[in-house]
């Protein structure tokens, strides 16, 4: 599925849902919400079972974010320790290559461009073995050879796997979709 639309208007705010990076406070500010909350307001909907299936850890996500340049402070270390934590399905190293991050393999990830940033976190969500992808503007800092590269990867490595995509990019969202 590809999402398109202006800024600000919660494309972004649904994806950390669905993944279960954010709970909804269903409207009530003083109450903490809980994952049987939320099950309980959409339990006539297929969000229902979705979310029942999310909060029991019965569906795996990869996630990639839409704040790239927020993944230092969440991980240290170099690119290629990065993805060999995270590489479940044993194409890290082929991505690597693909999105032409080989000669920064050992680089800090703190050092990293906005556009080495972004194609780090495309190849380690696609290194997932997941039921659900969500893939957070995967187009933004980079070239358009690289969207071109990017929207074929995700198509080819998604295989197997519910996708949601937001994009700005319509062209890449709609060769991704």
């Amino acid at each position: 599925v590809g999402i398109l639309g202006r800024n600000g208007i919660g494309k972004s705010t649904a994806l950390n849902i669905l993944s279960g990076n954010l709970m909804p406070n269903l409207g009530r500010l003083n109450k903490k919400t809980s994952g049987q909350d939320i099950i309980d307001k959409f339990s006539k909907s297929y969000l229902g079972e979705y979310f029942k299936k999310l909060f029991d850890k019965k569906i795996k996500i990869a996630y990639k974010p839409q704040r790239i340049e927020l993944l230092p402070d969440f991980y240290k270390g170099t690119v290629k320790q990065l993805v060999k934590k995270v590489d479940e399905k044993g194409i890290g190293n082929e991505l690597i290559k693909e999105l032409q991050l080989e000669e920064h393999k050992e680089r800090e990830i703190s050092k990293l461009s906005g556009g080495e940033l972004q194609k780090l976190a495309i190849i380690a969500c696609l290194s997932k073995k997941a039921d659900v992808m969500f893939i957070d503007e995967p187009a933004s800092f980079l070239d358009i050879t690289s969207r071109i590269k990017v929207a074929k990867l995700i198509k080819e490595h998604s295989k197997g796997s519910s996708v949601m995509v937001v994009e700005h990019d319509l062209a890449t969202l709609d060769y991704i979709s």
